[in-house]
């Protein structure tokens, strides 16, 4: 039997339906949530507001001091990397038109310990995967599709690190 090789496309449709099939249910999403032909300027607003939403979810923890001086630092350079994201975010939105409006929120309150911190932030990286696998199979256009890949990336190391962090503070 010859093996078929895979497009980009195809690898993202199937590992997004893998994913999604898991995470679908539980986030209580359906399946009208990701329509196969959305325009990518729609796919690239709504990417850029779930990263400004986490920048300030980061920028909020960060000011609270609760982190710890290794995760500290840690969340300031993963936050470094979410405005690099929307950077790219806001790249591709100008070829389509002027950018939309700011949607980021700050993020303030109590968060009492380091590991209700942490556990925030595994959240927000978890929200950005889904977010990603879910709609990048919809983007036309290579650039676009390559960044988002390359976002997703990120996204799985930054879910990985945090995790790793919030499962040694509990052992």
């Amino acid at each position: 039997m010859r093996s078929k090789s895979l497009s980009r496309r195809e690898l993202l449709v199937g590992g997004g339906l893998a994913v999604a099939s898991v995470a679908t249910p539980a986030l209580g999403w359906t399946q009208s949530a990701a329509p196969e032909d959305v325009p990518d300027e729609a796919i690239l607003i709504a990417a850029l507001a779930m990263e400004e939403s986490t920048i300030g979810t980061y920028e909020g923890i960060c000011d609270l001091q609760v982190l710890g001086n290794s995760n500290q630092a840690l969340a300031e350079q993963i936050s470094k990397n979410h405005e690099a994201h929307a950077e790219s975010l806001r790249k591709w939105l100008r070829e389509f038109g002027p950018l939309p409006d700011s949607t980021r929120s700050e993020g303030r309150g109590q968060i009492p310990t380091a590991n209700n911190a942490l556990q925030l932030l595994v959240d927000a990286e978890n929200t950005a995967i889904n977010t990603y696998l879910t709609h990048a199979a919809s983007l036309h256009y290579r650039g676009v599709l390559a960044d988002a890949v390359r976002i997703l990336v990120d996204e799985v190391k930054h879910h990985t690190i945090l995790s790793a962090q919030l499962a040694q503070r509990i052992a």
